[in-house]
């Protein structure tokens, strides 16, 4: 049977149940950069990784697509609860809750599963580059791939922005700290998946998207000569109305165009009401 049809079929078996599960944990949680939406957009990057590893030519077994969406949608949950580092262990545990309810998942496909969960953001055990084409079917890598790679192009630039502001990290400090971070994942994507090159070259656009917008903000903030028309605007934007006032990133994105603060920040803001319309697509 035809590889994509098998995982659409796996899809639409969960997808729903999950998207419930996951309404109840995110109930009364702001938090636009790491919300449901971002679960699904990690599910679709980790769908494509996979129908890429099917056609590069490798067989992709069932189990370990379904092992995938499930990790994919708990992957952030411990954020509801707790906004720093420990949050991949704290989703492990509210996603081991739910794999209770699953007789069909062996323990040693729950342990693979919450592993994903609990390490999908450390960066220390991914640094490696592997050229072993099986390496790439790794659950956790694969998980961890698909998170990062919703950390490129505008949205990342929202998501990074917000994230590290309710996390406390201050005007001077977030541009270079954003910048390795970023620098890190794409590190780890292009060494872990190097054999799916036209894929990669797909995302490097969007990795230079933030990339270069951090970096000139990194400039701005240096320098002091942050203003309203450049990156610098775009931050102040966030950091008011997303994260200040709690407002939501579509009301953020309708605040911008009735109250034209710069052509920058307004075709920023464009761009990325663009980029989570496509986003939000279930193809």
């Amino acid at each position: 049977m035809d590889f994509d049809f098998n995982v659409q079929k796996i899809e639409e078996a969960y997808r729903h149940e999950l998207l419930s599960y996951l309404n109840q944990l995110f109930t009364g949680v702001n938090l636009p950069s790491h919300d449901i939406s971002h679960h699904e957009r990690v599910w679709r990057y980790c769908r494509s990784l996979l129908l890429e590893i099917n056609r590069f030519g490798l067989d992709v077994p069932a189990d370990l697509v379904e092992n995938a969406i499930v990790a994919c949608y708990f992957h952030d949950t411990g954020l509801t609860i707790n906004l720093g580092e420990s949050h991949g262990a704290l989703g492990a545990e509210i996603c081991s809750r739910y794999l209770q309810q699953k007789p069909n998942f062996t323990s040693f496909r729950n342990k693979e599963i919450l592993t994903a969960i609990e390490f999908h953001d450390d960066k220390s055990i991914r640094t490696e580059e592997n050229g072993d084409a099986l390496s790439m079917l790794n659950l956790t890598r694969l998980v961890s791939t698909a998170d990062d790679l919703d950390a490129f192009g505008t949205i990342g630039v929202f998501r990074y922005i917000e994230i590290y502001l309710k996390r406390a990290v201050a005007a001077n400090e977030l541009p270079g700290r954003v910048l390795t971070n970023l620098q890190n994942r794409y590190s780890n994507f292009k060494s872990a998946y190097a054999l799916l090159e036209k894929f990669v070259d797909r995302q490097e656009c969007r990795y230079y998207q933030t990339f270069n917008f951090f970096t000139r903000l990194a400039t701005e903030v240096t320098l002091g000569v942050g203003s309203a028309n450049g990156p610098y605007g775009v931050y102040r934007v966030i950091k008011n109305n997303l994260v200040e006032k709690g407002q939501s990133i579509e009301d953020v994105i309708d605040y911008v165009n009735e109250n034209p603060i710069s052509e920058y920040a307004q075709s920023f803001f464009n761009v990325l009401k663009v980029e989570l319309n496509i986003n939000s697509t279930v193809s």
